[in-house]
Order: C-alpha cells, then structure tokens, then sequence
C-alpha cells in the first residue's frame, strides 16, 4: 500500500519494506506488503484497538490486489491520479459556480453542506419538501438532501441545482477513491 503512496514504509525491526533501489520481483514486493500487514495487525493488537479486523481485512485486500497487478505487470502512475483529482476539483468548482450562476442572486452555495443545499431547495426556491415519512426518525429537524430526494426532485424537473448536487457529490466520492 505504501508504494501505491510513492514511499517506503518501515516494517519489522524497522526495515523498509514496499520499495527501495532494488528492483524486486512482484512476488517479493508482495511478501514485502504481507510482512508490513502482520506488523501492523502486531501494532494493532498491542494497542488494542477495537478496529483490528477492519483494518487488517482492508490493508490484506489492497496487499493482494496490488500484489496481483504487479504481478501482471500493471503499474501505477501517481502523476496520472494527481491530474485526474486536479481535473475533478476544478469539475467541483464549475459545479458550484454553475450553482450560484442558477440561483440567480450570485451568492455562492457550499454544495458540500447539507444545511445550506436545504435552505436553498425548500426555503429560497420553496421546492417540494420530503413527506413526514421520509422525515420520520430523523436526528435533527433540518430537512433531508439524502440523494433519493433529490433524485424525486430531479425526476419532477423542478429546478436544475438537486441535479447539480447529486453531481457534486459523486464527483466528491471519485476524489476520495483516488
């Protein structure tokens, strides 16, 4: 995993495992990733974390997707993935200022924000609220921007910014995934 991240990372008896001026076989590079895993599941047990089984299952899955593609041949080109999250970011900033542009007022809207995406759809453009059920349960009593909502309002046609929205926060979740 600490490859993928463009670094070494210190293993067993501080030991640099996942990279270095060798050139390793993928087999090497993968035992290199297992022996970093048991040091960290040790770490992990030492401190008694109660995440233990979560994080060992998640960095043991990447160990073996990584050491699969290695082994394929199938590299990683973290300039590539930098671009590709610059370009989403300066996607998010077109998507908040083609929010405001519809808004028509040239105020900026925080599209990340549930509480100012709420105020916005149901008090200024005074869309359809969720019905009582959909509100039914809910910890607070701000209006929900759960995506199957805005989705409804999408579908109703009613304005174009719950459209703006869902894209905003599926291009958030690309950027986190990268």
């Amino acid at each position: 995993a600490a490859r993928a991240a463009g670094g070494p990372t210190a293993g067993p008896a501080g030991a640099a495992v996942g990279g270095g001026p060798m050139s390793w076989s993928a087999l090497e590079l993968f035992r290199g990733d297992l022996l970093t895993c048991a040091w960290l599941v040790k770490r992990l047990r030492r401190e008694r974390l109660s995440s233990i089984p979560r994080v060992v299952r998640t960095e043991g899955q990447l160990a073996a997707v990584l050491g699969q593609l290695e082994a394929l041949g199938v590299g990683f080109d973290a300039a590539h993935v930098r671009r590709g999250v610059a370009a989403l970011r300066t996607h998010l900033e077109d998507l908040e200022a083609r929010a405001a542009g519809l808004l028509g007022d040239g105020n900026p809207i925080n599209l990340a924000s549930p509480q100012q995406v709420a105020d916005v759809l149901y008090n200024r453009l005074g869309l359809p609220t969720p019905s009582s059920n959909a509100m039914a349960g809910a910890k607070t009593g701000q209006l929900t921007t759960k995506d199957e909502h805005l989705q409804k309002l999408v579908a109703a046609g009613t304005h174009g910014l719950p459209a703006l929205v869902l894209e905003h926060r599926a291009t958030l979740r690309a950027i986190a995934m990268c």
